[in-house]
């Protein structure tokens, strides 16, 4: 594949930026920016961009093997998601009234919850990652409109959105993995001591999160690029669980399930028309930043601020 790079006509920019889509697609939400700037710097330090260089190829080669050699961050064969563990233990699940005013009823009761030890994605699933389930024939292709981000070759190391539950459920089984349950999703999110947001109990701005505190995507309208906010990261490392998209659940909702959910590992109910959607995103308000904000969409329904991660 590398052969094949060095092939193409190096003489033009278009083709530092094929890199950069090659980097982003194997390696979104790890390492990629730092690598594609420092080619870059390279390429324009020896004045590379206008002529075909020996010294190219090996620069792509040292920068391909650094990354696959090096122990953080790893990909895994698929999707390259880099994933997170969460201890087994009891956490407190709802709204804690005693640092969050806008509690909701779905919310209630704050109550007591253990769940076995699992593992989360460190980041949200994306574009590239998708496009390879995509690619392999087990995925369908999202939807492309404006704020969709497939088929956006800028946008590969975004988090994907526009695909319905359906999708999601369809890439984590591919990908050895499955979806996390609600309970599951709110722990990796807060963690133990009942903060109200990821990083703690500071109000959710631009400055936390990829939100919209009155212009949507902090000004950029859109998603950024996972972990582009590393202050939106939970106690046990898991990144843009507040915003950037909300994300499916593998619960169907149901708003007074807290009053009768099990102690241990509730899967949410049996039955239901919609399936629960957690976290806030780059256009959604504030309110729905906060860790024990619920709300749901028919299984079947696609949405610029919804996308995923996966568990196992």
């Amino acid at each position: 594949m590398l052969l094949f790079f060095y092939r193409e006509d190096w003489q033009t920019v278009a083709s530092i930026k094929f890199f950069n889509y090659f980097l982003a697609y194997y390696y979104a939400g790890s390492r990629k920016e730092e690598i594609t700037v420092f080619l870059n710097m390279i390429l324009k330090v020896r004045g590379c961009v206008r002529r075909r260089s020996k010294e190219v190829l090996l620069m792509i080669i040292v920068t391909f093997l650094t990354l696959t050699q090096s122990g953080a961050d790893q990909p895994n064969q698929r999707g390259g998601e880099v994933m997170v563990s969460v201890p087994a233990g009891v956490f407190r699940m709802g709204c804690n009234s005693s640092v969050d005013n806008q509690c909701y009823d779905d919310e209630k009761p704050y109550h007591k919850v253990y769940l076995d030890a699992f593992s989360i994605d460190k980041y949200e699933v994306t574009v590239g990652q998708y496009g390879a389930c995509v690619k392999a024939g087990k995925c369908k292709e999202p939807y492309t409109d404006m704020s969709c981000n497939w088929g956006r070759p800028d946008r590969v190391d975004h988090p994907i959105n526009c695909v319905n539950w359906y999708d999601a459920k369809a890439y984590c089984e591919w990908n050895g993995k499955r979806l996390p349950t609600e309970a599951e999703w709110e722990k990796a999110s807060r963690g133990t001591d009942g903060r109200k947001y990821p990083w703690g109990n500071q109000e959710a701005n631009c400055e936390y999160t990829v939100t919209n505190d009155g212009v949507n995507g902090c000004g950029k309208n859109s998603t950024w690029p996972v972990g582009g906010k590393p202050k939106d990261v939970s106690p046990y490392g898991a990144i843009d669980m507040a915003g950037n998209v909300a994300e499916w659940t593998a619960d169907c909702y149901d708003s007074s399930f807290y009053t009768r959910s099990p102690e241990r590992d509730p899967k949410g109910p049996t039955w239901g028309q919609t399936r629960v959607i957690r976290g806030g995103a780059w256009g959604l308000a504030t309110r729905r930043l906060r860790a024990s904000s619920r709300y749901s969409n028919p299984p079947g329904n696609k949405n610029p601020h919804v996308g995923f991660r996966c568990a196992k």
